[in-house]
């Protein structure tokens, strides 16, 4: 009963306050004329207390949002800018820090035993927080929602303590490649052996290339630099285009071997092709 009461005078004082005024602001003239003084009676040192104590300090909201607009240009910056494109590893790390410093730490809703890894299930938070924040960093839905979930589990195994989570970055991104260091050793010796290929007739026409162990990975020495060898160079006298169509026959008709999956999906594009034959191969 007093509860009611004691609101009821709230609500009371709210309409005394507003009645008196919302006339003195109509007489000002225009609304621009309006909005400026009653931006100034939010910054007059009588009710600047009022506003700076629930959050409405005209200051303090100028500050705040300048400081979010210098961190959205930065976001902007590092994330993706097209369908389907991705950013390099330094972007995406400074772009999911951002996120993680905006998401909250979720709460899970059965407590983990002993362990301080983020549990899978957590409590999904549908505020208008975060349907504000989506609308102001101009992402997808889908993809919103997806890197909150990452930057809520990072800020949930930060807290708790987890070694193998990092501040600075997040883990790298898998990579996935239809053409492992076999098949790419394969190519190569189908390239080599290809009738429109030649070896330099020049004998110091060579050129350095990074030396591979027997899993395809770089040879460093004792400094951590790659170790390199001098390779004669192979002269394509054909375009790539060419050279892929040839790849693509039948390998009854030259074609590689390797060039189709077990579905008979193409492993190889016109695109990777540049990227998987020899580094010896010149044009």
């Amino acid at each position: 009963m007093q509860k009611s009461r004691a609101k009821k005078a709230l609500n009371d004082a709210v309409d005394d306050v507003v009645s008196k005024l919302l006339p003195a602001l109509v007489g000002i003239g225009s609304l621009d004329r309006q909005c400026a003084a009653f931006r100034s009676l939010l910054s007059h040192p009588d009710v600047k207390k009022y506003t700076h104590a629930i959050g409405l300090d005209p200051e303090d909201i100028a500050f705040k949002n300048k400081a979010f607009e210098r961190m959205k240009t930065m976001f902007e910056e590092t994330k993706p800018s097209g369908y389907r494109k991705k950013t390099n590893d330094d972007k995406y790390n400074f772009n999911m820090n951002v996120m993680m410093s905006l998401a909250e730490t979720p709460v899970p809703k059965v407590n983990p035993s002993n362990s301080p890894l983020c549990p899978k299930k957590l409590h999904r938070s549908r505020s208008q927080y975060n349907a504000r924040l989506q609308k102001e960093l101009g992402i997808a839905k889908s993809t919103f929602h997806k890197k909150m979930r990452q930057a809520k589990a990072r800020r949930y195994n930060l807290k708790h303590g987890a070694t193998e989570t990092l501040w600075s970055r997040m883990s790298r991104r898998k990579s996935f490649r239809k053409v492992d260091h076999k098949t790419t050793l394969a190519l190569h010796e189908w390239v080599a052996n290809h009738p429109n290929v030649v070896r330099s007739p020049i004998a110091k026409d060579t050129i350095k290339v990074k030396k591979l162990d027997d899993e395809g990975k770089v040879v460093l020495d004792a400094d951590k630099k790659p170790v390199l060898e001098n390779k004669t160079k192979l002269l394509l006298q054909i375009s790539f285009r060419e050279l892929y169509a040839d790849l693509m026959k039948p390998e009854n008709q030259g074609g590689f071997n390797y060039a189709y999956d077990k579905n008979g999906q193409p492993r190889v594009s016109d695109t990777s092709l540049r990227y998987l034959v020899p580094p010896k191969l010149r044009k």
